[in-house]
């Protein structure tokens, strides 16, 4: 005679699990603006960070890119975070920071891309107007830009079965 067993493991995904991971986001952006001149701002942080909590509670993120560009290039430090859903437990979860210093900014500025996801793309355009009017960040069409250098993965920030993978930018 033989016995088996089933588990069945049911987490949904809440705003505190989408704050957690918005907060990790918040600290590297922290480091960039002491690194980096101030850029971005505190108010922006601020609203970069409920933007984030907002679009990943719904399910919305694809992925976002935060750094300087010159011209129409991404420059380091520049980190790009893709929205993914883990297979199998809560993965590995990884302390924020280890922004490198000493990159020239000169003659950049602070951008911010953002793409999103499949689920976003189902809505109604009402329904997208409607959502994006309560979003503390006001975002317009736009390319994307290039990279003057590669992206590296570095970072998986994790929690209630969904991840945050960064990826940081590299000089060539």
């Amino acid at each position: 005679m033989s016995t088996s067993y089933a588990e069945t493991v049911s987490a949904a995904f809440t705003i505190t699990h989408a704050r957690r991971l918005a907060s990790k986001v918040r600290t590297d952006l922290m480091r960039i603006h002491r690194l980096y001149g101030g850029k971005p701002s505190l108010t922006w942080i601020d609203d970069y960070e409920d933007e984030l909590t907002s679009l990943l509670r719904d399910g919305y993120l694809h992925s976002v890119t935060y750094g300087f560009k010159r011209g129409n290039d991404w420059i380091a430090p520049s980190v790009t975070y893709k929205a993914e859903d883990l297979l199998y437990g809560d993965g590995v979860d990884d302390r924020p920071g280890a922004i490198k210093p000493n990159h020239d900014v000169s003659d950049a500025h602070f951008y911010s891309y953002l793409t999103y996801s499949d689920a976003w793309h189902r809505l109604s355009c009402d329904e997208k107007r409607a959502y994006k009017e309560k979003l503390p960040v006001q975002r317009n069409g736009a390319n994307a830009p290039g990279i003057a250098g590669y992206f590296v993965s570095d970072k998986s920030y994790n929690a209630g079965g969904r991840s945050l993978n960064r990826s940081s930018l590299r000089s060539v």
